[in-house]
Protein backbone atom coordinates (compact mmCIF):
# COMPACT_ATOMS: atom_id res chain seq x y z
CA UNK A 1 0.00 0.00 0.00
CA UNK A 2 2.90 2.69 0.85
CA UNK A 3 4.16 2.00 -2.70
CA UNK A 4 0.81 2.52 -3.92
CA UNK A 5 0.21 5.72 -2.06
CA UNK A 6 3.70 7.12 -3.16
CA UNK A 7 2.88 10.09 -5.38
CA UNK A 8 -0.04 8.77 -6.09
CA UNK A 9 -2.38 11.43 -8.09
CA UNK A 10 -6.18 11.94 -9.27
CA UNK A 11 -7.68 8.45 -7.22
CA UNK A 12 -8.44 7.29 -3.96
CA UNK A 13 -6.85 4.43 -1.89
CA UNK A 14 -8.34 1.63 -0.25
CA UNK A 15 -7.69 -1.71 1.15
CA UNK A 16 -9.53 -5.23 0.83
CA UNK A 17 -9.21 -6.42 3.95
CA UNK A 18 -10.65 -10.57 3.75
CA UNK A 19 -12.21 -10.33 7.48
CA UNK A 20 -13.57 -14.20 7.16
CA UNK A 21 -11.06 -15.53 9.82
CA UNK A 22 -9.03 -12.56 11.34
CA UNK A 23 -8.68 -8.79 11.55
CA UNK A 24 -5.96 -7.38 9.50
CA UNK A 25 -4.58 -3.70 10.56
CA UNK A 26 -4.40 -1.66 7.87
CA UNK A 27 -2.11 0.51 8.74
CA UNK A 28 -3.45 4.30 7.97
CA UNK A 29 -5.42 3.32 5.11
CA UNK A 30 -8.80 3.31 4.69
CA UNK A 31 -10.20 -0.42 4.11
CA UNK A 32 -13.14 -2.24 2.78
CA UNK A 33 -13.61 -5.35 5.20
CA UNK A 34 -15.53 -8.27 3.09
CA UNK A 35 -15.90 -12.28 4.20
CA UNK A 36 -17.38 -15.28 2.88
CA UNK A 37 -20.46 -14.42 5.00
CA UNK A 38 -21.05 -10.81 2.80
CA UNK A 39 -20.52 -12.42 -0.12
CA UNK A 40 -23.16 -14.90 0.38
CA UNK A 41 -25.42 -12.37 1.51
CA UNK A 42 -25.06 -10.72 -1.71
CA UNK A 43 -25.54 -13.44 -3.72
CA UNK A 44 -21.84 -14.36 -4.73
CA UNK A 45 -21.04 -18.13 -3.00
CA UNK A 46 -19.76 -21.07 -4.36
CA UNK A 47 -18.63 -24.40 -2.21
CA UNK A 48 -15.08 -24.45 -1.96
CA UNK A 49 -13.10 -23.68 0.68
CA UNK A 50 -10.43 -21.25 -1.65
CA UNK A 51 -13.75 -19.23 -2.55
CA UNK A 52 -11.64 -16.02 -1.90
CA UNK A 53 -8.28 -17.25 -3.72
CA UNK A 54 -10.43 -18.83 -6.79
CA UNK A 55 -12.20 -16.18 -7.42
CA UNK A 56 -10.31 -13.07 -6.48
CA UNK A 57 -13.10 -10.73 -8.29
CA UNK A 58 -15.84 -10.78 -5.48
CA UNK A 59 -14.39 -8.60 -2.98
CA UNK A 60 -14.65 -5.88 -5.92
CA UNK A 61 -17.70 -6.04 -5.94
CA UNK A 62 -18.69 -5.57 -2.47
CA UNK A 63 -16.22 -2.43 -2.51
CA UNK A 64 -18.61 -1.76 -5.13
CA UNK A 65 -21.73 -2.12 -3.00
CA UNK A 66 -19.76 -0.31 -0.25
CA UNK A 67 -18.89 2.63 -2.16
CA UNK A 68 -21.33 3.58 -4.41
CA UNK A 69 -20.15 7.11 -5.05
CA UNK A 70 -16.84 5.68 -7.41
CA UNK A 71 -17.73 5.15 -10.85
CA UNK A 72 -14.37 3.26 -11.82
CA UNK A 73 -12.52 0.57 -10.26
CA UNK A 74 -9.37 -0.89 -10.32
CA UNK A 75 -8.25 -3.46 -8.12
CA UNK A 76 -5.08 -4.81 -7.82
CA UNK A 77 -3.95 -9.05 -6.15
CA UNK A 78 -1.36 -8.52 -3.20
CA UNK A 79 0.98 -10.38 -5.59
CA UNK A 80 1.08 -7.55 -8.32
CA UNK A 81 4.26 -6.51 -8.79
CA UNK A 82 4.76 -2.71 -9.39
CA UNK A 83 7.58 -1.96 -12.18
CA UNK A 84 8.19 1.78 -10.10
CA UNK A 85 8.71 2.22 -5.96
CA UNK A 86 5.76 4.53 -6.89
CA UNK A 87 2.82 5.08 -8.43
CA UNK A 88 3.43 7.09 -11.18
CA UNK A 89 1.94 4.17 -13.92
CA UNK A 90 -1.45 4.27 -12.57
CA UNK A 91 -1.69 8.37 -12.51
CA UNK A 92 -1.22 7.92 -15.86
CA UNK A 93 -3.98 5.01 -15.92
CA UNK A 94 -5.91 7.51 -14.15
CA UNK A 95 -5.56 10.54 -16.40
CA UNK A 96 -7.06 8.41 -19.19
CA UNK A 97 -10.67 7.90 -17.48
CA UNK A 98 -12.55 10.98 -17.51
CA UNK A 99 -11.55 13.75 -14.69
CA UNK A 100 -15.74 14.42 -13.72
CA UNK A 101 -15.69 10.56 -12.40
CA UNK A 102 -14.42 9.64 -9.04
CA UNK A 103 -11.60 6.95 -9.18
CA UNK A 104 -10.96 4.45 -6.77
CA UNK A 105 -7.86 2.37 -6.25
CA UNK A 106 -8.30 -0.95 -4.30
CA UNK A 107 -5.26 -2.90 -3.11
Amino acid sequence: MRKLDTNRQGYDLYGLIDGTHSRIDPGPWPVVRHSIRDLSRMGLSQRSHALLHNCGDMPLYAAMQELPRYRHFLMLEHDVEMQSDDAVGLNELRRAWPRTTNSILLA
